[in-house]
């Protein structure tokens, strides 16, 4: 699939170099989510952790994730209409 580039030249889409750097960043973004809950035995015997704790200790890159999201999603929405980060209450 071809499409007209601005100089007058046609230049080659390249759809599967888009689909590949999406599933590299679904497949990173689910390793970072899910290996901690492997952890939580080891935490728990090498740290002496409590399994609420530990599990606690595993959540954290999920709720990073969470509210990284939420940043990113709020961020559009509030440069459109010039209050960019101000607080939630309207």
């Amino acid at each position: 699939m071809a499409t007209q580039s601005a100089h007058g030249g046609t230049r080659r889409v390249r759809p599967w170099r888009m689909l590949a750097l999406g599933v590299a960043a679904q497949t990173s973004g689910t390793i970072i989510v899910s290996v901690p809950a492997f952890l939580i035995p080891r935490l728990q015997a090498e740290f002496g952790l409590s399994l609420a704790n530990a599990g606690a200790l595993a959540t954290a890159p999920t709720l990073g994730l969470v509210l990284t999201l939420v940043a990113w999603g709020r961020l559009p929405t509030d440069s459109a209409s010039g209050s960019c980060w101000r607080s939630a209450s309207r």
